[in-house]
This record gives structure tokens, sequence and C-alpha cells, in this order.
């Protein structure tokens, strides 16, 4: 078995996707990078929705504890603890299988 090892390492180090396309297999490289990619807009839409009112209280209140902010964002918005889940496993499936595709089909090597 041949290991693909610049196309893991452009899946894991560039975006996940990327190592899919260069072996030759657009469509599922295509669908990888879209997934990252909502996965990442999901991440910071619930960040954002979650620490804009925490951060108003604290400027309105006078006291800015970073480790309160924290506190009250973790209770916040769990769903985000879930999307970071979801896109570190997109982001390991994509680079294994990058790396051990069966059949790459590399456009230099015609």
């Amino acid at each position: 078995m041949r290991m693909n090892f610049k196309a893991a390492l452009l899946s894991g180090l560039v975006l996940p996707g990327v190592g899919q396309i260069y072996n030759g297999h657009k469509i599922r490289g295509g669908c990888l990078i879209l997934l990252v990619n909502l996965f990442l807009l999901g991440i910071l839409f619930v960040f954002l929705q979650g620490v804009g009112p925490i951060i108003t209280e604290a400027q309105l209140s006078g006291t800015f504890e970073p480790a309160a902010i924290l506190g009250k964002l973790q209770q916040q918005a769990p769903a985000a603890k879930w999307l970071l889940l979801a896109f570190c496993l997109i982001w390991l499936y994509s680079t294994i299988d990058a790396l051990l595709d069966p059949h790459p089909h590399h456009p230099d090597e015609s």
C-alpha cells in the first residue's frame, strides 16, 4: 500500500478536502471543504451569539474578568463543543483518507 504523504499534509495542514482533490477525488474533496466551512461558520455563529451579551454585561457593570466571562460562555454555548468535535472528526477523517487512498489519481503522473 502506497501512502500519500503529500495529500495527507495538504488535508491536515492546509484545509481538509484539499488532499482528496490532489488525489483526484474532486467531489469528495469539495464535500469535505463544504462541510468544514459549514462547521466553522456554525462555531463562529454560536460563539458570537453567546459572547455578545456577556461582553455587553461586563462593559455595563465595569468589571471585566476573563475567567467569569469564559464560565458564562461555556454555560450559554454548549453546542459549540459539539460543532468543534464534529470539525475535528472531519479533519481527522480527511487526513487519514488522503493518506490511505488506495487509488490516487494524480494529474502530474499521467
